[in-house]
């Protein structure tokens, strides 16, 4: 059956470009525009790649390469966060963005035999030392800087100042200003030298327009520095101003803001700042506000709002788990949690971006900063020795090693397997636990600081890859297109993939020309495994293990479906395969489509989700800001009940700078925040009998247009798993449309 494909289906597009390499079949244009009016050299930029039904579900089959000039060159990339089967946090190194141009880079995707994640030392290594920090602290700079290397063949500049280093080799400069310059071309690590009241370098990264802490002791003292420009920097005391100046290139200010407020500093536009008490207390690099936060607590964990109120919740590697609604400029905190690195780790999520610090973990001068997610890196060290080492792991079964300063592995810890876990080396002594120069690799991303035992013993956080990343303002724009085919035809399949032994069904497969011309001698066939067909539509013939579809042709912007109906075998798990083959353009090539059914008695279920429940018209665009009502109808097709011992759990995984989610007042589901980038809309089924259906609510307001896609999760508490991705289904996916 050959029909025209609805607008808004049309989710593939042909390429714009020659493709790199037969062995990929799908792309994703990413153009990165410079906004800074400067020429921009290796510059780091991150995509965040929502799942497509064709990428592999870690997505570890993606590559990415840079167009330059008509040739596409492979670059470096390192997928650091992966939320399987939903989305992906990419690194990539642009070799080179013009000034006020592009960038073009394509992210190719959908090739089974390839599986890499690419490698952050390839990303954040540069060919020439690159500006990637700044000494912010007065103090810091009146007391010289230690420097480690964490690579081979490392050069870090300070200023004019240049050294060449291999790994673990060290080096203190001196006679340095607030405001120098810091330069390297790969991973390393910059702590104060021999004085009170100094931490690190200030990553050019960290540079933000806001900064919101709980202030807690002493008199507070400020260093600010302005790499961009006229900065209009103003600090409150829990929302009233105290103080405000122009600031051109850097200062260091004392403030004091009253012991229990809130401590914020707002800035036209990105600043550097750093913070120390008169007496020589806390100091600690400020870092950026997030809405999901990655720390290790002390004698206290403190959480500061910026201009937004805030609905903060945590969880700690010991169990235990909080909320708090926070107005702005306000803070929270918890106390006694523990002494000498002992406290728990904390995973903080929030709806606006906040900030939040441990402090006083018994000696020194005693605080750090918690970072998001997207800060965490994997391999940290230092020249100094190190009371302890205390590590934040958002993946389980997290494996940390560290190392002497003759390369030899003196611990390793392995974390547990929940969604934050704590490693820690030498916590809950005042020994030193190691002498410097050491270095600790790990294999997933964490975050970590030590306890600095050189002097004062003051904690400090640890520099990783992503804070070897450069900086301008305004930074690059990165947008993400529609994916491109290489050829431009695909099979959708529709089934269920879950069934009762004996139940009777429809599979249905749809052939799909994504091009603008017509695609030839087109021939659909499909090795059903042990489905044995009783009746097959639209001419197939059935050779014993497959039924062939001789098709002919199919034009531009059309479809042909087909369908056979079955009877589901005995209990187990079957792999279905449809392919495609065909010629366009002079180019004969096929597509497959595998699809998976499981057999077995149970509960499990089909999902239908109307995008637009208001209306009965398909929208192609959703005007910004306006709304629609969805419903979500969930249908019990197995044999056996869904019960309040095993809830079922439905998850809808959105990307947050797209829609704005709103349950419907008593439905039952709630919103929760993911990440940085995703939401999840989550409801609950209690009791489902069999051939029983349940519906949701929600409304979805559009307030941005860089969707690209969105997945769901379907499970309850025993082993049923069932995943639906709503682009790998024509009928029921209507969000395909909005963009």
């Amino acid at each position: 059956m050959k029909k025209l494909i609805p607008i808004w289906v049309l989710l593939l597009i042909l390429p714009g470009a020659a493709w790199w390499n037969e062995s990929w079949n799908l792309r994703i244009p990413v153009t990165v525009t410079e906004n800074s009016n400067t020429d921009l050299f290796e510059y780091i930029v991150a995509l965040n790649i929502t799942y497509h039904p064709s990428m592999k579900l870690d997505f570890s089959d993606i590559i990415v390469t840079y167009l330059n000039n008509s040739v596409e060159e492979p670059v470096p990339y390192w997928i650091a966060h992966v939320s399987d089967s939903a989305w992906a946090y990419v690194w990539v190194k642009v070799p080179f963005i013009p000034a006020r141009g592009t960038a073009k880079l394509y992210v190719y995707f959908d090739n089974p035999s390839h599986s890499s994640f690419g490698s952050p030392e390839s990303v954040f290594t540069y060919s020439e030392p690159r500006t990637v920090g700044y000494i912010v602290s007065d103090r810091l700079a009146a007391a010289g800087l230690k420097v480690m290397s964490l690579t081979d063949g490392n050069t870090i500049c300070v200023d004019a100042k240049c050294v060449n280093l291999n790994s673990m080799e060290t080096y203190v400069f001196t006679g340095l200003s607030q405001g120098s310059v810091i330069r390297a071309k790969s991973l390393f690590q910059a702590d104060g030298f021999n004085s009170s009241a100094v931490d690190m370098i200030n990553p050019v990264s960290w540079a933000s327009t806001e900064f919101s802490y709980r202030s807690n002791r002493g008199t507070n003292r400020w260093s600010i520095c302005s790499p961009f420009g006229t900065a209009n920097v103003r600090i409150l005391d829990s929302g009233r101003e105290v103080y405000s100046s122009r600031i051109n290139g850097c200062t260091a200010v004392t403030v004091d803001i009253i012991n229990g407020d809130t401590a914020t500093i707002v800035s036209d536009i990105p600043v550097l700042v750093q913070h120390y008490t008169t007496e020589l207390w806390d100091s600690r690099v400020l870092a950026p506000p997030a809405t999901e936060l990655l720390g290790i607590g002390s004698n206290l964990f403190e959480i500061g709002t910026g201009s937004s109120q805030a609905y903060v919740s945590w969880i700690r590697s010991d169990g235990l788990s909080g909320s708090v609604l926070l107005p702005a400029y306000s803070n929270y905190y918890l106390s006694g949690l523990g002494s000498y690195g002992n406290a728990p780790a904390f995973r903080v999520s929030s709806d606006s971006p906040i900030g939040a610090n441990q402090l006083a973990d018994s000696d020194g001068g005693e605080t750090t900063t918690f970072l998001s997610l997207t800060e965490t890196g994997t391999v940290f060290g230092s020249g100094n020795r190190a009371g302890y080492i205390a590590v934040a792991a958002p993946y389980p079964s997290t494996t940390c090693r560290v190392y002497n300063s003759a390369g030899t592995e003196v611990a390793y810890q392995t974390g547990g397997t929940g969604k934050i876990n704590k490693l820690c080396f030498g916590c809950g002594s005042t020994a030193t636990w190691i002498n410097g120069p050491w270095k600790m690799v790990c294999d997933k991303p964490v975050y970590a600081y030590y306890e600095n035992d050189a002097f004062e013993s003051d904690e400090t956080n640890l520099l990783s890859y992503p804070q070897m990343r450069q900086f301008v303002y305004p930074e690059p724009t990165v947008s993400l297109g529609i994916p491109e085919a290489k050829f431009p035809a695909r099979i959708v399949r529709e089934h269920p993939d879950r069934a009762s032994p004996g139940s009777t069904f429809t599979i249905r497969l749809i052939a799909i020309n994504y091009g603008s011309e017509p695609i030839g001698g087109v021939s659909i066939i499909e090795d059903y495994s042990a489905f044995k067909p009783t009746s097959i539509c639209c001419g197939g013939i059935d050779n014993g293990t497959h039924i062939t579809w001789n098709v002919g042709l199919i034009g531009p912007g059309e479809f042909y479906m087909v369908d056979y109906n079955v009877t589901a075998p005995g209990a187990g798990n079957y792999t279905l395969i449809s392919t495609l083959n065909g010629t366009a353009s002079g180019r004969t090539d096929s597509v497959s489509s595998p699809g998976k059914i499981s057999v077995s008695s149970g509960a499990f279920f089909d999902v239908e989700l109307d995008a637009d429940a208001s209306t009965p018209e398909i929208e192609r665009e959703v005007p910004l800001g306006s709304s629609r009502i969805a419903k979500l109808t969930i249908k019990n097709i197995g044999d056996s009940e869904v019960n309040q011992t095993f809830p079922l759990v439905y998850q809808w995984f959105f990307p947050r700078d797209v829609w704005k989610v709103y349950p419907a007042e008593g439905s039952g589901c709630i919103v929760k925040t993911l990440n940085t980038t995703h939401g999840a809309l989550e409801c609950k089924v209690n009791y489902l009998p069999p051939g029983a259906s349940t519906s949701f609510l929600f409304s979805l307001e559009a307030i941005g247009k860089n969707w690209t896609g969105t997945t769901a999760s379907l499970s309850s508490w025993d082993p049923l798993e069932s995943v639906v991705n709503f682009l790998n289904d024509l009928v029921k996916n209507l969000f395909g449309g909005l963009l």
